[in-house]
């Protein structure tokens, strides 16, 4: 019980650390999961299934291996005014703050890489705790990469 409760904060942690230091992403690892800088592409997906647009993470998509493709968010989409772009992990939405100094595809990868370390520390595509990727995707676990800039935090909300 309490491990379920250490995730998610610890997620947000990384994240904020990552952003403050402003640490490379990709490239050097040699991670089966980790993204690979030799080709970049951006989606744009325009097709809405979700009330959180492009980004948003069906039960069936959570328990699939990430592409970390980069999905560019069109203007329309409920988090168009919040971020520029997300990549799907396992349960959690990665998304570019719209706020701040852009965030590079390489920067994005990088941290959805992490997220998706955490959640499949083996790294064989699949989730190692699959309550831990149930919770996060109910609660739409977000980790939100931001870098300079004054942007606010998007309040966080805890169930006890």
């Amino acid at each position: 019980m309490l491990r379920r409760r250490v995730v998610l904060p610890c997620l947000l942690l990384v994240v904020g650390a990552m952003g403050a230091v402003s640490c490379g992403g990709g490239g050097g690892s040699a991670s089966p999961m980790a993204p690979t800088l030799t080709a970049t592409t951006t989606s744009t997906t325009t097709a809405t299934t979700s009330s959180l647009g492009v980004c948003g993470i069906s039960a069936m998509a959570a328990s699939v291996t990430p592409t970390f493709e980069v999905i560019t968010i069109p203007t329309g989409d409920p988090l168009a005014e919040a971020a520029t772009k997300c990549i799907r992990v396992f349960g959690v939405m990665v998304m570019a703050n719209k706020v701040g100094v852009d965030i590079t595809d390489a920067k994005l990868k990088h941290a959805a890489t992490i997220a998706a370390e955490w959640l499949d520390n083996n790294e064989d595509g699949i989730v190692d705790d699959s309550a831990v990727n149930n919770s996060l995707l109910e609660r739409t676990a977000t980790m939100d990469v931001a870098r300079g800039g004054n942007f606010q935090s998007i309040p966080a909300t805890y169930p006890a």
